[in-house]
């Protein structure tokens, strides 16, 4: 797996038309950026050339750790203070 440094990288600001977690998204892609995402790291959009992070992804990310009571809300804005806080 390549690693890439992404932090300070933008987000989508909304999902691509081929996102995985768009309602025309690949499951079994969508599966596999589950994975990882979950427990290991960011998505990078594919269609934004890998210079934005993917919104349909980072919006799961939100949901997710919301959920799990690490994020107030499941918001960018909480995202962001969460991880200046570490």
């Amino acid at each position: 797996m390549r690693l890439r440094n992404i932090i300070g990288m933008p987000v989508m600001q909304s999902k691509c038309h081929t996102c995985p977690f768009g309602e025309k998204g690949v499951r079994e892609i969508r599966a596999s950026v589950e994975a990882r995402i979950y427990t290991t790291a960011s998505q990078l959009c594919h269609g934004a050339g890998n210079k934005r992070l993917c919104r349909g992804a980072r919006d799961e990310q939100l949901k997710f750790f919301h959920r799990l009571g690490f994020l107030q809300a499941p918001t960018d804005r909480e995202w962001k203070r969460a991880s200046e806080e570490g």
